[in-house]
């Protein structure tokens, strides 16, 4: 599949862990999805790494900047100018947790919660221009954000990325919309059930968040990394988390040819399943844990037949995000 280039704005075009346990992290990705792991210090931004498949981007990973924080996966929207993406989001009633800030000569990102508390970043590109490999399994293939107020995150996220929304029919589809940009598919949207985690658990409070670490930077993880140079390492950023899976967020999907094989050698590696394989709109789905608690899902995509519509490429080249994977066997 060609290595990607570029997104389209308002599209997920990066996503990285924030992790207590760096070690613990990296073999527990390369054991579950054969990814590789490289590592650099970047100077007073710390340490930060990028997970690799064949040879190009995926994920990228650093430590959480408190140790009482929890680890978790972060999603990351394209846009072309971040200073007045800053301002919609604002505007639309979210909040500002860091930036927008450059991030040496990749680009300038910034961390926002939408007005329910979901975590989320935006990212215009310089030299880092996302994730190189989508849509194909052990890559990123799907985002979505689950929440409680579906028809306020409707208005917000219209607002900020002139998104739509569509429910979805089918096996368990009930619950769930897809986010649309120019009448296709880019993300997904998920109506929680349920109340609220009691005190002293779910979202961390923002201030939480983005205070710097007063250890500073762990090293480097010694096994299964390899160190790259300063030019190839992805965004450094100070990553807001997102939640606990009963708190709103938005969830990383990740492509596989196996739901329940994936799900059963992610237990076998220490991870957990917080929710079991089932058969979604797009296809077999379950939601996982890794050691360290951060919360991801994967996917094994419903037959070609049953494709979403190829987001449209506007100059960018490769697949487009949320076009249909084939599994291999």
């Amino acid at each position: 599949m060609p290595t990607r280039t570029g997104y389209k704005p308002g599209v997920p075009c990066w996503v990285d862990l924030a992790s207590t346990d760096l070690t613990a992290s990296v073999a527990f990705y390369e054991a579950l999805f054969g990814w590789r792991a490289a590592f650099d210090t970047c100077g007073e931004a710390g340490v930060y790494g990028r997970f690799s498949q064949g040879g190009r981007l995926v994920a990228g990973i650093g430590p959480t900047f408190s140790p009482d924080r929890p680890s978790a996966w972060n999603t990351y929207f394209a846009t072309g100018d971040a200073e007045s993406a800053t301002e919609r989001i604002k505007e639309a009633g979210g909040r500002v947790a860091v930036g927008p800030v450059q991030v040496f000569d990749e680009g300038t990102m910034a961390v926002f919660q939408d007005p329910e508390g979901a975590s989320f970043l935006v990212w215009e590109p310089v030299r880092h221009q996302g994730a190189q490999l989508v849509d194909e399994p052990v890559a990123l293939c799907w985002s979505e954000l689950a929440c409680r107020d579906p028809e306020g995150a409707k208005a917000f996220y219209g607002e900020v990325f002139g998104w739509s929304a569509r429910s979805l029919t089918g096996p368990g589809g009930g619950d769930r919309a897809e986010w649309l940009l120019d009448g296709r598919p880019v993300a997904g949207l998920r109506t929680m059930n349920g109340v609220p985690s009691p005190p002293g658990r779910g979202t961390p409070s923002l201030g939480e968040r983005v205070a710097p670490s007063p250890g500073g930077a762990p090293s480097v993880p010694e096994a299964g990394t390899r160190s790259v140079s300063e030019a190839e390492t992805p965004p450094v950023p100070d990553r807001g988390a997102p939640s606990s899976p009963d708190a709103p967020h938005w969830l990383a999907v990740f492509a596989v040819a196996g739901c329940e094989a994936t799900a059963v050698l992610a237990e076998r590696c220490g991870g957990a399943v917080v929710s079991p394989p089932r058969d979604l709109p797009a296809g077999r789905h379950a939601v996982l844990a890794d050691p360290c608690g951060a919360v991801f899902a994967v996917m094994a995509p419903s037959p070609p037949g049953g494709a979403r519509p190829a987001l449209p490429s506007s100059g960018e080249s490769g697949p487009p995000l949320n076009g249909q994977v084939a599994p291999r066997g």
